[in-house]
């Protein structure tokens, strides 16, 4: 379901409430974020790449669900600013979890990473699209997740957070960082528009994210 940010009388107004929830005061959340690592990582929007959208973890159950509190908030600062067509601003993502950390995307092109214990951003990325061209829709429901077999462990890019864009770029970046894998496309970033005709550039425009198991360097 979308919530449009837009709205001043909705009382999500520009904030993204993503919430990780403590069962226990005495909880140790380092922990808790390592065990799902292993046992429920949330790699892709649909959760896993066939998109089932389950996670295989008990620590939450209908004994302690009353328990749950809010742990944290993160705001993303989108609201449209200076777009032409800021009504049809919406916050459509589904935060992923994978490299130990959470990632989400805006309507705009930007890419949050975060940490998942916190909150706190780790890094973020802005592709910077042009505020002034129109668009059929504004959202972004995600980005996606891609380990290169090629690389080893601690090499830049190994683990890679790939977005697709309302301008139909693909951009693939480093997880642990957020720099521009420069590998991919050109310096980092395809440009979906290579040939395909389009009458108008609002017209081709990507707003999910891109199956992770198709991801190449181009």
């Amino acid at each position: 379901m979308a919530h449009r940010i837009f709205d001043k009388k909705h009382p999500l107004f520009g904030i993204l409430f993503f919430m990780i929830f403590s069962v226990s005061q005495g909880q140790n959340h380092q922990n808790s974020v390592d065990t799902l690592e292993q046992t429920a990582s949330w790699y892709a929007y649909g959760g896993d790449a066939g998109g089932n959208r389950y996670a295989n973890s008990d620590q939450i159950n209908t004994d302690n669900v009353k328990d749950l509190k809010l742990a944290w908030t993160f705001r993303t600062g989108e609201l449209g600013q200076g777009s032409r067509i800021q009504e049809k601003l919406t916050f459509e993502a589904t935060p992923i979890f994978f490299n130990n950390m959470l990632y989400l995307s805006t309507s705009y092109g930007k890419v949050f990473g975060l940490n998942p214990t916190t909150g706190e951003k780790v890094w973020s990325y802005d592709l910077k699209i042009d505020r002034k061209a129109s668009f059929s829709e504004l959202t972004s429901r995600g980005v996606s997740s891609w380990t290169n077999p090629d690389l080893n462990k601690g090499e830049e890019c190994k683990k890679c957070i790939i977005l697709a864009t309302i301008n139909s770029k693909l951009i693939k970046l480093d997880a642990d960082t957020g720099k521009v894998c420069r590998d991919f496309g050109k310096k980092g970033i395809l440009n979906l528009y290579k040939g395909v005709y389009v009458p108008e550039p609002g017209d081709f425009q990507v707003t999910s994210p891109p199956r992770s198991s198709i991801i190449w360097p181009l």
